[in-house]
Formats: structure tokens, sequence, C-alpha cells
């Protein structure tokens, strides 16, 4: 059975994400159509500090973290979406 992160005992004395990312904005504004509106790379720089835990301890919870992540999960792979209109008529 593998370890969740809960735990691994790890304290942790601050944590920072720094996510970036790149559009194209000609598949937005509709002036390319090879262009897709979406995201082309999303980077994501942990920043975290541990009285208790080594850099390679780090690592692991952050690869472990990745694995289960809803929403990494949900951005890296492809999801259905439905969209439903709503009006109200006067």
């Amino acid at each position: 059975m593998r370890r969740t992160p809960a735990v691994w005992g790890i304290q942790l004395s601050s944590l920072r994400l720094e996510l970036e990312v790149d559009f194209d904005l000609r598949g937005f504004l509709d002036l390319d159509d090879s262009v897709r509106p979406g995201a082309k790379q999303i980077r994501v720089r942990v920043h975290v500090s541990s009285p208790t835990a080594s850099v390679e301890q780090l690592h692991d919870l952050t690869d472990a973290v990745q694995e289960r992540s809803p929403i990494r999960d949900t951005l890296a792979n492809p999801v259905d979406v439905a969209t439903t209109l709503v009006t109200q008529l006067p």
C-alpha cells in the first residue's frame, strides 16, 4: 500500500506556488484558425521550506502530489465539458 503525503509526517513552514501560462491570443481573438484558444503550456514552481524534511523528501512529496492532484489531473487530461444556456425572458 502506498503511503499518502498526509502520513509522511512532513512539516511545512511555507508553501507557495508560482504559475506561468503561455497563450497565443490569435486563437482567442479568432485571427488564426490553426491556433487553439487555450493555454500552450503551464509552468509551476513550488517554493517550499520545511524544518524537518530533506530536499529528497520534498521532491518525493511534490511527485506524489502531482500524481494525486485533481486540479493537475483535470488540466493534464481531456475532460468532458457540458455547457447549458439558461435564459430568462421578460
